[in-house]
């Protein structure tokens, strides 16, 4: 009898240590692909277009949770832990932080 493969967070997983990212980055990232997958009715990502991902992204109201979740998603710059070949380069959220203004002192 064939083994099935292995589930797809499972393969996150597996991606994630293999990469050596720390438990608690291994979570976070977990946790935003299985938000991604319920999302789209657990759909296989690699069934989905750019437009789809970027609606799971554009639910997202924090810009930080945005790029967050992009990075779980995609992984830049590492491959990604599952394929996805529709995606075209999708842009990192704009997040301003305001730089304190500094007194000096003369």
């Amino acid at each position: 009898m064939p083994s099935q493969p292995p589930k797809l967070l499972d393969q996150g997983r597996d991606a994630l240590r293999t990469r050596h990212y720390p438990a608690h980055a291994e979570e976070a990232s977990v946790a935003w692909i299985e938000r991604f997958i319920l999302f789209h009715d657990k759909r296989h990502p690699d069934t989905l277009t750019a437009a789809e991902v970027m609606a799971f992204l554009n639910t997202l109201a924090d810009p930080a949770e945005r790029s967050q979740a992009r990075i779980a998603i995609l992984f830049p710059g590492n491959g990604p832990v599952f394929d996805l070949p529709h995606q075209p380069q999708l842009p990192f959220a704009q997040v301003n932080v305001p730089c304190p203004q500094l007194a000096h002192s003369n």
